[in-house]
């Protein structure tokens, strides 16, 4: 008896040994079909398309938020209408040109695009493509990002042949300070190719390059927020409706103003939340905390000229030559906007923005 129970165990251990192959041979079997893709595409129309980005010389304002558009996208440009010929293996799938850039993410935005990194600090691309399925283009351009995107999808089923292509464009956005230089791509910007929407998997991909770029230079001035007391006025401070109480002078201060620009131009605007009572002489109404009533505030320059809101003014006093400092003085009073005033804390709050010509 004995000498059974090892023989026994020995046969054990050998049929369980394979069960374990029988196992692993079937699990290979499994993977091997659904490695199968479910469409056939033959060589495509090329190996790689060539798009131009915007060229030109751009001055950038420091002031730009990220995600400025610093150039319009240039013209969708078409790789191919028919640029994959594919058939769906009598599978149930949808047929659809993918595409992605293969560029490193900012990590920043721009109106939903999501933006890579150019050579020049500062300076992201963005990118828009439409698929072209059988018989037409799909009628909208997608947001480009770093994975797989479909451009459409057609649903064929019979085994039959058919064509698909793309185009697609570039624009240039800021993702932060801007060091100024050209944009240069070299190498694969984005790829396109072909899947089927049942396996995914990746076919006949196609090489996307990039010509061309602009020459940014960052360009501007500092500048500061500006708190302007008005002071304190009693209501028999005014005479009647549009009359104003004594306007406080004050001024922006603008420094490290680069050289080279051809000027600087100032624009007042009412603040997010604050109404414009009288756009046209620049007469904003008081903040929701303000606890005053039938007032507001106008902004005017110094000789009492007017400053209506939305509208560039020259600065002056700015050297081309030599860039450096500059002030722009203005003046602020209170403005009886209703026959009867009650008195309280009135506040307003106003935007001004630069732009550098």
């Amino acid at each position: 008896m004995n000498d059974q129970i090892p023989s026994f165990v020995s046969q054990g251990i050998r049929r369980l040994r394979r069960v374990r192959r029988l196992a692993c041979l079937g699990a290979l079997s499994l993977m091997s079909l659904g490695a199968h893709a479910d469409i056939s595409c033959g060589s495509p129309a090329a190996s790689s398309y060539t798009l131009n980005i915007p060229s030109g010389n751009i001055a950038v304002s420091r002031d730009a938020p990220v995600g400025t558009f610093l150039t319009s996208f240039s013209s969708m440009t078409t790789l191919s209408t028919s640029l994959w010929k594919c058939s769906d293996n009598d599978w149930p799938t949808m047929i659809e040109p993918v595409m992605r850039v293969e560029l490193i993410p900012s990590g920043t935005f721009a109106d939903g695009y999501v933006a890579f990194k150019t050579n020049v600090e500062g300076v992201g691309l963005v990118m828009r493509a439409e698929g072209y399925l059988h018989s037409g283009w799909n009628g909208y351009a997608d947001k480009i990002g770093a994975a797989w995107l479909f451009l459409g999808g057609h649903y064929i089923g019979d085994n039959g042949t058919y064509t698909f292509g793309a185009r697609a464009e570039f624009a240039l956005v800021k993702t932060g300070p801007i060091a100024g230089g050209k944009v240069q791509l070299t190498g694969v910007v984005a790829k396109a190719a072909m899947r089927g929407s049942y396996t995914k998997t990746i076919v006949r991909e196609v090489n996307i390059l990039a010509s061309g770029g602009p020459t940014f230079v960052s360009r501007g001035c500092s500048s500061s927020d500006v708190n302007v007391n008005l002071g304190e006025h009693g209501t028999s401070s005014f005479s009647g409706v549009g009359s104003r109480s004594t306007a406080t002078d004050f001024q922006i201060d603008l420094t490290g103003c680069s050289s080279g620009m051809a000027g600087i131009q100032y624009r007042i605007d009412p603040a997010p939340g604050i109404d414009a009572i009288d756009s046209g002489r620049g007469i904003a109404g008081l903040s929701t905390a303000s606890s005053a009533q039938g007032v507001g505030v106008q902004v005017t320059k110094p000789d009492e000229s007017l400053v209506p809101f939305g509208t560039p003014l020259g600065a002056s006093g700015y050297d081309a030559s030599k860039g450096g400092q500059l002030s722009i003085p203005l003046r602020a009073a209170y403005v009886m906007l209703s026959p009867s005033v009650r008195g309280g804390q009135a506040d307003s709050q106003m935007v001004f923005t630069l732009d550098y010509l």
